[in-house]
């Protein structure tokens, strides 16, 4: 594979975090035991008797034994499932490998649910086994099993040197993000939580990273038209310019790296294809134009493509709000943002890594979202 990249959170069992072996009977950070026979105890721990080292191969320095939770590793008859996760980004390809030995033998390895297709059965408490996982890959957590097969006395699994890499697979990739409330980056709001500054900074670093940006305010907003914002933004290396004069369609829209909506009604459907196509769209709500239910219906059909939602009615949240997730990266150096009663934010797909509310108000209404669209080209 070209240009491969390591995947960094595949562990070895018996080892802690920081990649250290851990002691006697401490619970596996890494790997559970998701499928035991009845009179199991859980969860996977690492072997509790160093008097199977005699019989088993040894512990090393980087991986040891680990068993249920029952005294000498003894375990019913029966089938023992292990598993880990790891995760991957976008990638075309991928591939790990690793070493395994097992009491009293490994019958099948699982990626996500699907046999990796080694040979069975792999390992017993005296040899080690290579193993290979090369098909079955999902974008985001992947699960691997280990099905150990237990005909009598101790069992337990040992993972060795097991290791993994992908390749980066070329993508387009489109950004949102979404406020309740227009008066949070408007001169008054910056004002006020002067936070604001580096949350305006923080949008721009997350739609175009450390480079300059080329900007537009497609909006006669207040709260996107202010001096003090665009001070913030050219001050910051990047080009912003502001007005309802230009174009409203996809050649001209991919012209700029990132466009500020609000209040003013854009098309929909061209400011979808310009996400879907690697654009980026800042919407801020909340303006009172056509109330608060016709303000909803303008940005819905657009919202719900990437998971999102205005709700149909104003909040009354108004004040400097406290962050509620300081980690994310919008957030760095944030701690409170101004909102002024604006749109509160429903997220259609929860379950979805590609969209988040990302911050709420202490009753946890949706102030603030982003949402991403992720197409990589056509397998050759």
């Amino acid at each position: 594979m070209n240009n491969q990249q390591q995947i960094t959170d595949l562990y070895n069992t018996g080892i802690d975090p920081d990649r250290n072996r851990l002691g006697d009977s401490l619970p596996d950070p890494h790997y559970q035991l998701e499928s035991f026979p009845v009179g199991t105890v859980t969860p996977a721990v690492t072997s509790p008797d160093n008097s199977l080292a005699n019989n088993w191969v040894a512990n090393t320095a980087t991986s040891r034994w680990i068993g249920p939770n029952r005294p000498s590793a003894q375990g019913p008859v029966g089938e023992y499932i292990y598993k880990t996760t790891f995760t991957l980004p976008i990638f075309s390809e991928a591939l790990i490998v690793g070493e395994l030995s097992a009491d009293d033998n490994v019958t099948d390895i699982l990626i996500n649910g699907v046999s990796a297709g080694n040979p069975t059965p792999l390992g017993s408490w005296t040899t080690v086994s290579q193993f290979t996982i090369s098909t079955g890959f999902v974008v985001g957590e992947n699960t691997i099993e280990f099905k150990v097969n237990n005909s009598n006395g101790p069992t337990g699994l040992r993972i060795h040197s097991i290791t993994g890499t992908y390749t980066p697979a070329l993508s387009t990739v489109g950004k949102i993000v979404i406020n309740a409330d227009e008066w949070t980056l408007s001169d008054h709001g910056l004002n006020v939580a002067p936070d604001g500054t580096q949350f305006a900074l923080n949008i721009a670093n997350y739609f175009v990273g450390n480079q300059n940006g080329k900007f537009h305010v497609l909006s006669n907003n207040f709260g996107l038209t202010g001096a003090s914002l665009a001070t913030v933004m050219t001050n910051a290396g990047h080009t912003w310019t502001k007005g309802m004069n230009i174009s409203v369609n996809l050649a001209t829209l991919q012209e700029y790296d990132g466009i500020f909506i609000g209040g003013d009604l854009i098309d929909n459907q061209v400011l979808i294809e310009y996400v879907q196509n690697g654009g980026k769209v800042y919407l801020c709500a909340g303006t009172g134009q056509g109330g608060s239910q016709a303000e909803a219906n303008n940005w819905n059909t657009f919202l719900a493509a990437f998971g999102l939602k205005y709700q149909g009615t104003y909040n009354g949240i108004s004040g400097n709000i406290p962050v509620s997730k300081p980690n994310h990266p919008l957030f760095a150096g944030v701690t409170t943002l101004y909102q002024h009663n604006g749109n509160s934010i429903t997220d259609l797909q929860p379950d979805s890594s590609l969209n988040e509310i990302v911050f709420n108000d202490s009753n946890g209404q949706g102030l603030i979202a982003t949402a991403e669209f992720i197409q990589t080209p056509p397998t050759p």
